[in-house]
């Protein structure tokens, strides 16, 4: 999440056993997605592929195989509006940490105040964005990116009180004055790891994240898996579904 696919799945079962009847699929009439009747299209986008899975389900009361079709379609979701109300925002919201910079590094109450209110502001915002969020039993990669860039926040934070402990416990004046030199290596240390994270965010989700868009983007309209029945049929009716 966001950049899930989903699977809509309609399953058709019999009540006759397999060696009564096995359900196929037409040969010459594939099943399609009719996107024009699709209601949830600012959300998500379907694929035209179709995928149809012949296979068998085991009924505990008679302890028998009955024929069933499995027919998948799938959806992505479509997120653009994350990626400009969570992606985004955060993002900002953590750029803010380099100016805190511009505060001089004899000041470490300003800077300590500034860096807590962005902190604030950015577990703040990560709480409105998981209230929209559906509740999942693991870190989405809005998840991810908030808490990795969070982490980057108590970074600075702790940067800047160790920074304002050395500045007031060491009373020779040179030393404060040579201070800014490590203050400004550390803001381009700091800056080329924010950098570094975020591409290294942006490449795993061209790579990884949108991988299966791609994968179904290239797959054939119309695919049939047949598996194979656990039990021997000897009389059998073979219907055809024409269309699911």
């Amino acid at each position: 999440f966001p950049l899930d696919v989903q699977d809509l799945t309609i399953s058709i079962t019999s009540h006759l056993t397999t060696n009564e009847v096995l359900l196929r699929p037409h040969p010459q009439r594939p099943s399609r997605v009719n996107e024009s009747a699709f209601l949830a299209k600012q959300q998500w986008k379907l694929f035209k592929c179709v995928n149809a899975i012949i296979d068998t389900i085991h009924d505990e009361d008679t302890n028998q195989q009955r024929s069933m079709i499995c027919v998948t379609c799938h959806a992505q979701r479509i997120p653009t509006y994350f990626h400009w109300n969570g992606f985004f925002l955060i993002f900002v919201i953590t750029l803010f940490c380099f100016s805190v910079w511009a505060i001089d590094p004899s000041l470490p109450q300003n800077r300590l105040a500034l860096m807590a209110t962005i902190l604030l502001t950015s577990i703040s915002f990560r709480s409105t964005i998981t209230s929209k969020l559906p509740l999942t039993s693991y870190l989405t990669l809005i998840d991810k990116y908030s808490i990795t860039l969070i982490v980057f926040d108590l970074l600075c934070t702790f940067y800047h009180a160790i920074m304002g402990y050395w500045m007031n416990n060491d009373k020779s004046v040179d030393l404060k004055l040579k201070s800014r030199l490590p203050d400004h290596i550390m803001f381009f240390v700091l800056l080329s790891l924010f950098i570094l994270l975020n591409l290294t965010f942006f490449i795993w989700i061209i790579r990884v994240a949108y991988t299966p868009r791609r994968v179904l983007e290239q797959q054939i309209p119309w695919t049939i898996m047949d598996k194979q029945y656990s039990s021997s049929s000897s009389t059998t009716t073979t219907l055809e579904v024409e269309r699911l």
